[in-house]
């Protein structure tokens, strides 16, 4: 089956409209979630974060006929994520506008946080997998969905990914949508590269390869890492030394680009089960790929 390109979609992510981040807020959500997100703890905790003046920037973005859509929750061994539902609703209802659940259509699975993945080596083996439940509610989403302005809403960015491929998913999928942004609770560095990371990062890989057009590097860059947020792409620099790791840096670059494009090319065309059973041979040759690629 050949697999379709696809241009990733461009994420917002102002500054002025996410929420703030700090070291408690992970250690709480890890508290509820083991505690299966208890009531009244866990309103309570997105409450106290839902200030008056992040209320008023995100007043500021919505228009009339805007529609909040909760990202949906992955699968996995963990008790289901369910802060980005219930801040929807809550925002929903202050906002007086409407709301819906993605996981009511939608069936995600990844099997590890990409948190800590910011390499398309590391990624490689931990693709998203998305699907729709089955054709009535595929037929419901785009039905809601087509021809609407729409607002992602999470609990949490970090690495800006998660986003970026339900965004892309959507535009791909649904007719005519229009995507305003990114919306979290908090986020993890609240910005995205700046065109002066983009150069920087180019400058650094260029001046270890000479030999390739700093324009197409350019180009390369901002594609792999100009729709996430600012850690990734700076977590990304840090790891520019010399010759061998401006090498193996470009080869994830292209690589990531690649993944994605043929990650969500799949979710696209595939449902999760035939991923599931046909997919593990694809890993194990890019993983054996990438492990001699690096030797």
């Amino acid at each position: 089956m050949a697999i379709q390109r696809i241009k990733l979609a461009h994420i917002d992510y102002k500054s002025s409209l996410q929420g703030s981040y700090d070291k408690t807020f992970g250690k709480t959500k890890d508290r509820l979630r083991l505690k299966r997100f208890p009531e009244p703890d866990t309103t309570d905790f997105i409450k106290e974060r839902m200030v008056p003046k992040l209320l008023e920037r995100v007043q500021r973005t919505l228009t009339k006929d805007t529609i909040l859509v909760c990202m949906p929750r992955k699968e996995g061994k963990l008790a289901p994520n369910v802060l980005p539902i219930k801040y929807t609703k809550l925002l929903s209802d202050i906002h007086n506008i409407p709301h819906i659940d993605l996981s009511d259509y939608l069936r995600v699975i990844q099997e590890r946080s990409a948190r800590g993945s910011y390499s398309a080596g590391e990624r490689a083996d931990n693709p998203f997998r998305i699907s729709f439940n089955d054709t009535d509610t595929k037929q419901e989403l785009l039905d809601k969905l087509s021809n609407k302005k729409i607002l992602l809403v999470d609990d949490v960015i970090t690495t800006g990914e998660t986003s970026v491929v339900m965004a892309t998913f959507l535009k791909e999928t649904v007719p005519n949508i229009e995507i305003q942004g990114a919306h979290a609770l908090a986020v993890v560095n609240n910005s995205g590269p700046t065109p002066r990371d983009i150069m920087r990062i180019t400058e650094k890989l260029n001046a270890h390869l000479p030999k390739i057009d700093p324009n197409r590097i350019r180009e390369d860059v901002h594609l792999a890492l100009g729709s996430f947020t600012r850690k990734k792409a700076m977590r990304f620099e840090i790891g520019i030394k010399d010759l061998a790791t401006a090498i193996m840096k470009y080869y994830d670059i292209k690589k990531d680009i690649s993944k994605i494009q043929n990650g969500l090319g799949t979710s696209i065309s595939e449902p999760v089960a035939n991923k599931r059973a046909n997919g593990i041979n694809q890993l194990k040759e890019t993983s054996t790929t990438y492990k001699h690629r690096r030797h």
